[in-house]
């Protein structure tokens, strides 16, 4: 951008001209993931709501800054185990995303430490007249969401063992 602005004569000179860029080292810049093992000795060492944090970004997938500490308690529906989206960094990621047991114990610890929120006005923050009618609409897609997410941890699973029963099968 800087040179287009200098070629437009909007700047007298490119203050980034001069400016190298790290050379990426083959190897150095590799992710680290954390296993559960791993996580377990983190959670065991960190504070209670903490805990629930990481439990919940590492269970549900969520993006912390766009996604997880923007969150409301209005967005999370314990009973049909889903969370609402409003925002992300795609537009695929504004939707409703299926919990874990899991991710739905630490919801539900966390909403516990900052103080609950009644069913009913979670119904009325999501302007549906009765709690039931909500459920009703939403099940399906739910149901579809979370049998897809057994299959993923199913995957997961199979690939940490190096067993794949679909192979078997």
């Amino acid at each position: 951008m800087m040179n287009v602005a200098v070629r437009k004569k909007l700047l007298p000179a490119n203050p980034c001209a001069g400016v190298e860029f790290p050379v990426k080292v083959k190897g150095l810049f590799r992710p680290h993931y954390v296993g559960w093992p791993e996580q377990q000795r983190i959670e065991f060492r960190a504070p209670e709501y903490l805990r629930n944090i990481i439990r919940i970004i590492t269970e549900s997938g969520l993006r912390v800054c766009k996604e997880l500490m923007p969150m409301k308690k209005d967005r999370v529906d314990l009973e049909n185990s889903v969370v609402w989206i409003p925002d992300s960094k795609t537009p695929n990621g504004i939707a409703e995303a299926p919990l874990t047991d899991l991710a739905v114990d630490a919801f539900r610890e966390q909403i516990r430490i900052a103080g609950g929120v009644a069913d009913e006005w979670v119904t009325q923050l999501l302007r549906q007249g009765d709690a039931k009618v909500f459920k009703k609409y939403s099940q399906m897609k739910l149901q579809m969401k979370r049998e897809a997410l057994q299959k993923i941890n199913r995957k997961a699973n199979e690939s940490r063992t190096g067993f794949d029963t679909e192979k078997v099968n």
